[in-house]
């Protein structure tokens, strides 16, 4: 069995993406909520990670998402 702090969790897209259509706000939260974790387990390099492929659908997004994620974890 692996242990789970070897492997960050990656938020898999939604399936049958629309590129025209935004992703929910619900999915954007979880995806910055892992991406903190991440960062918290491993390091900021992985939360990154995990932003980019979590909105490679999207993007135009990811600059935004990568620096909200910046914003939230400088908080933590």
């Amino acid at each position: 069995m692996s242990n789970p702090k070897n492997n960050p969790k990656v938020n898999e897209e939604p399936e049958n993406v629309d590129p025209n259509v935004p992703p929910k706000q619900e999915y954007l939260d979880q995806l910055q909520q892992d991406a903190i974790n991440a960062t918290i387990d491993f390091d900021p390099t992985e939360g990154e990670k995990i932003i980019r492929q979590g909105l490679q659908a999207w993007p135009n997004l990811i600059d935004a998402e990568l620096q909200r994620f910046k914003q939230q974890f400088q908080k933590k």
